[in-house]
C-alpha cells in the first residue's frame, strides 16, 4: 500500500513538472500525502520521546541518533505541510479549494495512520461496512463540493451572456420582455 502511494505521488509530481502545471486534484493528493506522512512521523516520534522520558534504566531504548533523525524528519515534514498550506491559500480560488485539500488530507491521514498502527485489524465485518460507507460518503462530498465550484463559474458565464439578451424595458431582442432571466434567480445566492 505504501509503495503504491509513493509511486503514485512520484508519477504525479513528475507529470506536473513535465507539463509545468499542478492540477487541483494532483495538488490535493500530494498535500494529503505530505500531511498524512507528517502525522504518522509526528505520532511515532512523540511515542519515541515518551519512551525516553518514562523508560526505566533496564529497558531497551532506541539510539539517540535514531531519535534525533526522527525529530529532524518531523520538523522537515512540518515545514513541508506549512509550504503546502501557503501554496493552497494561493491555489486558484482558495475558498473553494481549501475544503478539498483539508478533507482529502483528513481521509489520507485516516488511511495511512490507521494502516500503519493496525487500527483496522480489530474491526468486525459490520464495523468495516459502516467505516467504508462513511469513507465513501466523505469522498463523494469532496467531489460534489469541488464540482459545485465549476457549476457556479459556468453559471456566472451564462449570466454574462444572458445580460446581452435580456432587457428590462421590453424593447429589442430579449428573452425577458421586461423580466429577468430565470437563471439569475436560481444562481443569485451563489453569485453575491
Amino acid at each position: 500500500c505504501a509503495s503504491c502511494m509513493a509511486a503514485l505521488t512520484v508519477v504525479l509530481a513528475i507529470r506536473a513538472c513535465c507539463i509545468r502545471f499542478l492540477e487541483l486534484w494532483t495538488f490535493a493528493y500530494i498535500f494529503a500525502v505530505v500531511g498524512a506522512i507528517d502525522l504518522l512521523v509526528t505520532k511515532f516520534t512523540l511515542q519515541l520521546l515518551r519512551l525516553l522520558v518514562v523508560a526505566g534504566p533496564k529497558e531497551l531504548l532506541p539510539g539517540k541518533g535514531f531519535v534525533s533523525a526522527c525529530v529532524a524528519a518531523m520538523i522537515t515534514l512540518h515545514i513541508s505541510v506549512f509550504v503546502c498550506q501557503v501554496g493552497a491559500a494561493y491555489y486558484k480560488k482558495a475558498l473553494q479549494s481549501l475544503p478539498l485539500f483539508l478533507g482529502s488530507g483528513a481521509l489520507m491521514q485516516v488511511v495511512v495512520c490507521g494502516t500503519f498502527f493496525n487500527e483496522f485489524g480489530s474491526l468486525d465485518g459490520r464495523q468495516k461496512v459502516f467505516f467504508s460507507c462513511g469513507f465513501i460518503f466523505v469522498m463523494l462530498g469532496l467531489v460534489v463540493t469541488s464540482m459545485a465550484t465549476q457549476i457556479v463559474e459556468e453559471a456566472k458565464a451564462v449570466l454574462e451572456v444572458d445580460k446581452d439578451f435580456t432587457v428590462e424595458d421590453g424593447k429589442g431582442m430579449g428573452m425577458g420582455m421586461g423580466r429577468r432571466h430565470a437563471s439569475e434567480d436560481i444562481f443569485r445566492p451563489f453569485l453575491s
